[in-house]
């Protein structure tokens, strides 16, 4: 097998993947240090439960935050991507007993973060540079960057950082293919 051949990349591509996200489990923390956090779990668990795109109040004031709007409300459902996309975790935990559903649900960070650095190998490798420096990038995005503490939060800013980079990544492929 070559050095750079595509086995070889998916190889330690999927090596990389799973070195980041034993990192991240091993700092992993499973609580909501902000009531932005709560507010997104709240939305998953309404969306994963009952289909709807709003804080279920009940479960929100479960989770023992206090960021409340000046008139007593529940804080709106907004951005709803991370709970779209964290949903299924949530709706996996109600059915696994063994599980807790919040626990399991914020492995969703810990994953996007991982992928996220799976994103930034593969650009590096797609702008022509070898499968060393890709990992070198990526474990420096993984654990070196702001991307390592977001890995433990509940926040909307990992996945956001995913889509930019895929987006990127998107337009860097199809300018190649163009020759633009």
């Amino acid at each position: 097998v070559s050095p750079s051949s595509p086995r070889r990349v998916t190889a330690v591509a999927a090596g990389l993947f799973l070195f980041l996200n034993a990192i991240y489990l091993l700092t992993y923390s499973g609580t909501f240090p902000t009531g932005d956090e709560a507010t997104l779990m709240a939305v998953t668990e309404s969306l994963a439960e009952r289909g709807e795109m709003s804080a279920n109040p009940l479960y929100w004031n479960r989770l023992g935050t206090m960021s409340r709007r000046p008139s007593g409300d529940v804080l709106p459902a907004f951005e709803p991507m991370q709970s779209l996309l964290s949903a299924p975790l949530f709706w996996l935990a109600q059915r696994w007993p063994q599980v807790g559903n919040i626990h399991l649900t914020l492995l969703f960070n810990p994953l996007v973060t991982a992928l996220t650095a799976l994103m930034v190998f593969a650009f590096v490798i797609t702008l022509g540079y070898e499968t060393r420096v890709g990992v070198a990038c990526a474990l420096l995005f993984g654990l070196g960057t702001i991307a390592f503490p977001y890995s433990k939060l509940f926040f909307r800013e990992p996945l956001a950082g995913l889509w930019l980079l895929s987006a990127a990544w998107c337009l860097t492929r199809l300018r190649q293919r163009r020759n633009f």
